[in-house]
């Protein structure tokens, strides 16, 4: 199981003793370093202050008067207790007291390259550093190796390891008692945070989780999972609403089919000829609501067919209103078109089905004796807009935030025969075909704007273009 715990306590427990002790041992080296550096620059001097006792002493060639000025330099431990003076030959010029007293022929051991010291026992055996430097003239070089004892330095550096590694079993002392504390202390907010989300269910989408006590970084955790419970809540309620709404339209007709078989088994005889009428009216009533739900599942699923050809528009909103000009003329509806696009790249019959939606409910929610106007025009980016408008004065701006909702309709009563899911059926369409609807209002009157993209249409002389092309 993948656990932000035990990831977080196998890193405090493996890898930070680990980076401790790689932190502790750069600083360690570092200083070790430094003070290397600062012996060997003594080593330095203590050669030069040599040197320039052998250059002075050159001129006057008296080995005397130089064995006791070194000896002076020794007796106030100005000079190291090891030191040589070589000829380029090899001959020994001078050494120190110490060295005299080594068996004749015996030399210092020298670093593998002049001017950088090296670690090497004393000649008793104790740990030193030496360091040979070439000095003179091209006449007369010679070669001064200065040999120190280095358990000072060590013993230094002894010093600066021993709180380093009493800081490393410290550190994992801590990690091992303070450790799992700190990280139940560390993630308590995750905690919180995971408790009242899997307290959250499908009755209490309106609980939210509150951010100001979390830390800075699980905020936006919060913030999102309150927009999610948000929607989700919104979902349901619409799905609440949705089902009512189902239940009810499916009832209403079936009702009225019970009702009519009733009455026709209760007095067979005076069955009147319109009944039958009646029924398929019913039953014609039930195939387009669930035609209609289909079509709106489809096109929610993304698997409606597209079949793209040129048509004429002025046709297709003509074709789209005839069957509607019956219910139109009872009302005095007058139907205004005023196309100004011609013919059109598209889906006649998804286009149609557009068409027809927003005509029909024109015709059924516009005040009696209204007009409806449907106009089209083609922009300067060579898209086209489709408007159809139409006296709406029931409606509010409000109002126009629900229109593609599935079945919404206008307040709560249900006397018209809609099942309200037309609107949506022509959002889904618009998309599917690459363009968008727009709902406004304007002195009262609804306006829905089809807008859609040049490259979904295109002219007849574009289309016979491209085709000789």
């Amino acid at each position: 199981m993948n656990s932000l715990r035990r990831q977080l306590t196998f890193f405090l427990l493996a890898y930070g003793p680990g980076l401790l002790l790689a932190g502790f041992l750069c600083m360690y080296f570092l200083v070790r370093k430094d003070l290397y550096e600062q012996f060997d620059e003594s080593l330095r001097t203590h050669a030069q202050v040599i040197a320039e006792e052998i250059e002075e002493a050159i001129p006057d060639q008296d080995q005397a008067i130089l064995e006791e000025e070194m000896a002076e330099l020794e007796a106030y431990s100005l000079l190291p207790p090891y030191y040589e003076v070589t000829s380029s030959g090899g001959q020994r010029i001078l050494a120190s007291r110490l060295l005299e007293m080594e068996p004749a022929g015996f030399h210092l051991s020298r670093p593998l390259q002049l001017d950088e010291a090296s670690s090497v026992d004393c000649p008793d055996g104790q740990p030193g550093r030496v360091l040979t430097v070439s000095y003179g003239s091209t006449a007369n070089p010679f070669l001064v190796t200065v040999l120190d004892y280095r358990t000072a330095l060590d013993s230094d550096l002894k010093r600066i390891l021993f709180p380093i590694g009493l800081a490393g079993v410290l550190f994992v002392a801590f990690a091992l008692v303070v450790g799992p504390w700190l990280l139940n202390r560390m993630l308590s907010p995750l905690n919180l945070l995971n408790k009242q989300i899997l307290e959250i269910d499908a009755q209490s989408l309106e609980v939210r989780i509150p951010g100001g006590s979390l830390p800075v970084e699980l905020r936006p955790v919060a913030e999102r999972i309150n927009g999610l419970l948000e929607r989700l809540a919104d979902s349901f309620e619409k799905e609440r609403r949705i089902n009512a709404n189902l239940a009810h339209e499916i009832r209403t007709p079936l009702a009225e089919l019970k009702l009519l078989a009733e009455t026709a088994l209760k007095w067979p005889e005076s069955r009147d000829p319109e009944t039958d009428a009646e029924y398929l009216a019913i039953i014609r009533h039930l195939e387009t609501m669930i035609n209609r739900m289909l079509e709106l599942a489809r096109s929610e699923e993304g698997s409606l067919e597209v079949h793209m050809e040129l048509i004429d528009l002025d046709s297709l909103v003509r074709q789209s209103w005839k069957p509607l000009a019956k219910r139109a003329a009872s009302r005095s509806l007058a139907p205004d078109i005023e196309l100004g696009a011609g013919e059109v790249y598209s889906d006649p019959v998804l286009l149609g089905k557009i068409l027809l939606n927003l005509l029909e409910n024109a015709v059924d929610y516009s005040p009696a004796g209204s007009k409806i106007n449907t106009s089209s025009e083609r922009n300067s980016d060579g898209g086209v807009l489709i408007r159809v408008r139409n006296a709406a004065p029931s409606l509010s701006p409000e109002d126009l935030q629900h229109l593609g909702e599935r079945y919404w309709r206008k307040g709560s009563a249900r006397e018209d025969r809609h099942l309200g899911i037309g609107t949506s059926i022509v959002r889904a369409y618009c998309a599917a075909l690459g363009g968008n609807v727009a709902f406004t209002l304007s002195e009262g009157d609804l306006i829905a704007e089809l807008q859609f993209p040049p490259r979904s249409w295109r002219s007849e002389s574009q289309e016979e273009s491209s085709k000789q092309v």
